[in-house]
């Protein structure tokens, strides 16, 4: 029989409790170091990339932007600023605390924390990428979609991200069964 989630939860009496103490103690932990010790020298270099990332989009298709350090600007028109609060490390602090606490394998965490990077990277690129053009086609909407539009947009995906690693994460690591025949059909 396959362990469902409830019950890789339920694993123990205060397995509940014990999973979200963890994951408490992990998003409190990951927040008070990214807003309490100077942690901007080493995300400069990784909010510099993001922005080259997306103006380097942004010019493949045909809009001519300028890029300084983390600033992407549209000349004459719009630009934006990558900061902290929009390098979607606070949701990834989240979703990585959701993943180190939940009972599993060292392996299944691994894969969910390399998963959960690489997901947020690319959707955080793509959100920035879109509203910056907003920015430029509908700059009275920016606002809205900045706060509204993609802030439900990334807690769905971050829940997203989560659900399906917990279901792939609950599938035991099952040995293939060669020439065992039940003789039933």
């Amino acid at each position: 029989m396959i362990p469902t989630i409830q019950q890789k939860i339920r694993k123990n009496n205060g397995g509940r409790l014990k999973f979200i103490s963890l994951f408490i103690v992990y998003c409190a932990t990951g927040i008070s170091f990214l807003y309490f010790f100077p942690v901007d020298p080493f995300l400069q270099p990784f909010l510099k990339a993001m922005a080259a990332i997306v103006g380097k989009s942004l010019e493949i298709f045909g809009f001519p932007v300028v890029i300084l350090a983390q600033k992407i600007r549209f000349p004459g028109t719009f630009g934006v600023e990558i900061t902290l609060e929009c390098s979607a490390i606070p949701h990834l602090i989240v979703l990585l605390s959701a993943i180190l606490a939940f009972p599993t394998s060292k392996s299944s965490r691994l894969i969910g924390i390399l998963s959960a990077i690489i997901g947020i990277y690319l959707t955080n690129i793509f959100r920035i990428f879109m509203l910056f053009l907003t920015g430029v086609y509908a700059r009275e909407y920016f606002n809205f979609a900045h706060v509204y539009v993609w802030g439900i947009i990334s807690i769905s995906f971050i829940l997203l991200l989560w659900l399906l690693w917990l279901r792939l994460s609950a599938l035991p690591q099952q040995k293939p069964i060669y020439g065992r025949m039940t003789g039933k059909v």
